[in-house]
């Protein structure tokens, strides 16, 4: 069994908002999804959805993208919620709305034998190029994801053991830095993949990737990836 990671879906909903605006990669790029995934995610694998699935603004908009994933293989698809999903509502509404197959991950944790998933939101980290103000607000909702993300792994703990994987939609290190209030979180919960999504185009450059301690940093955009699914880990 394996693990597979995409983020920033952005797909049309009921609105059918285009994305090609964003670039000539973003041309089609559901077709594209779709096949990169049916070429790599066996009937048997988890794919782990990292936020920004559709441009919905309320659940029922997003019928047609959840029809289409449904027709995608894998055994579990585990979504988080990105800033874009306002669709986002209860778990159970949503369950029923995505139908079999679709879990829904905030704030806690998922046994996927031989792993554990652990993750949340997160939001945008301060950055020299925002004011003081700007700044401040990040901190008060850093604070409040920080919490968020110590839940995760407290439920992660209370699981059957297994590999940890922790994920969330936005980046929670920029490259360059040495530390932030998640990775103090992560450092201590000592995952093997830390894996997020949001950024796009030049902006890749931003996060930071590859090892920190035992943990790898994986960004997995769909536009940073070539709108494939990314191996994250595989079972023995």
């Amino acid at each position: 069994m394996k693990i597979w990671a995409l983020g920033d879906l952005h797909l049309p909903s009921e609105r059918n908002k285009p994305m090609a605006i964003f670039g000539e990669a973003w041309d089609g790029h559901p077709e594209k999804i779709a096949a990169n995934w049916r070429e790599r995610v066996g009937a048997e694998d988890t794919v782990l959805l990292l936020g920004d699935f559709s441009w919905a603004m309320r659940l029922r908009e997003a019928r047609p993208d959840f029809e289409w994933l449904a027709a995608l293989p894998a055994a579990r698809k585990i979504m988080l919620e990105g800033n874009h999903d306002y669709w986002w509502t209860s778990r159970a509404r949503m369950a029923q709305a995505a139908g079999p197959g679709v879990e829904f991950l905030h704030a806690d944790a998922l046994s996927v034998p031989p792993f554990v998933i652990a993750g949340t939101r997160l939001w945008e980290l301060p950055a020299p190029d925002k004011t003081a103000e700007e700044n401040a607000g990040r901190e008060r909702l850093c604070a409040r994801e920080a919490a968020r993300l110590e839940l995760a792994f407290r439920a992660a703990a209370a699981l059957p053991p297994g590999r940890l994987i922790a994920v969330m939609h936005f980046p929670p290190l920029f490259a360059g830095q040495e530390r932030t209030v998640f990775t103090d979180i992560l450092d201590r919960a000592d995952p093997e993949a830390v894996v997020f999504a949001h950024l796009h185009g030049e902006s890749h450059a931003l996060a930071f990737r590859g090892a920190r301690g035992r943990a790898r940093y994986v960004l997995a955009s769909a536009d940073a990836v070539d709108f494939a699914p990314v191996l994250i880990a595989e079972s023995a």
